[in-house]
């Protein structure tokens, strides 16, 4: 990025989280993991947060449009796609969604009874100890980063993109997404390296949680799933995306137990992130 930024002659602005909120946000949200038995709010206020720098940083410069660069191909759930992108129109029905849901959790639970004792745990992420110290950090991050106050009071809200001032543009809607054939031209143009001994993601240090969430609930890691759409879309070969997989399943395991020594949870579980299928889960 500055390197592409010194090449264009434009400003290179780094934000930074203040206070180290995203640290105590993504230790609430392992604790929330461990009371309730499976992964929640990892990524915390990622998505809101680009979204709003993004906007406050395009008002602050004057500049009239965000390039955005989510696409389709790299998206997990393809049908949500419009919805990602939503500009706010549907918000009018979300309340009736909301209502038509509860009442059909509230049908199933009256006919099996047993399902009552799941309920402490279903609202735990909302009202629980760790879930409301959650909630506290979130609101201080988005007020720090300068969010209206209607996404401060929502802190799981993610702002919708703006028609206007700035207007977000979907780049991979006019240019084809093409990471892999496009790494060549990020060592060639800007002197970029690949990291060492990193297999998975290496822009987010928290992605290795949602490989080990895909692993865990579906036997495919979060990176398997977009390379699944690579073979369909025959950018990949099926051999190329296996063995890319392995790799991912391979080293997901340190990732995990070095991301939980960084933020001081070491003692966190009683055995080091499972090996997928043989051991207890580290957040059951």
């Amino acid at each position: 990025m500055r390197n592409a930024c010194k090449i264009l002659g434009v400003p290179f602005e780094i934000v930074k989280s203040p206070k180290n909120i995203r640290t105590k946000l993504l230790k609430e949200s392992l604790w929330i993991s461990k009371k309730v038995g499976y992964l929640t709010d990892y990524c915390g206020n990622c998505e809101a947060i680009l979204r709003m720098i993004s906007m406050n940083t395009a008002r602050k410069y004057g500049a009239p449009f965000v390039l955005w660069g989510a696409s389709a191909l790299e998206t997990l759930h393809n049908e949500f796609y419009s919805e990602y992108r939503s500009t706010g129109k549907q918000k009018k029905s979300h309340l009736s969604f909301l209502i038509v849901k509860l009442r059909t959790k509230i049908k199933v639970v009256l006919k099996d009874l047993r399902k009552l004792s799941r309920i402490p745990r279903k609202i735990y992420p909302y009202v629980g100890y760790h879930s409301i110290k959650y909630s506290i950090y979130s609101m201080l991050q988005r007020r720090e980063f300068h969010f209206p106050l209607r996404y401060i009071l929502r802190p799981h809200s993610v702002p919708f993109f703006s028609e206007k001032n700035p207007i977000f543009i979907h780049f991979f809607d006019f240019i084809p997404w093409d990471s892999i054939n496009c790494i060549k031209i990020l060592e060639d143009e800007l002197n970029w390296k690949h990291p060492v001994d990193k297999v998975s993601r290496f822009d987010c240090s928290i992605h290795c949680l949602a490989n080990y969430h895909y692993l865990k609930e579906y036997g495919i890691s979060h990176d398997g799933v977009n390379l699944c759409n690579f073979v369909r879309e025959n950018r990949m070969s099926r051999g190329e995306a296996q063995a890319r997989e392995r790799d991912v399943v391979d080293s997901t395991d340190k990732e995990c137990q070095e991301l939980l020594n960084v933020i001081g949870l070491k003692k966190f579980g009683n055995q080091k992130v499972k090996k997928w299928g043989k051991q207890k889960s580290l957040f059951s």
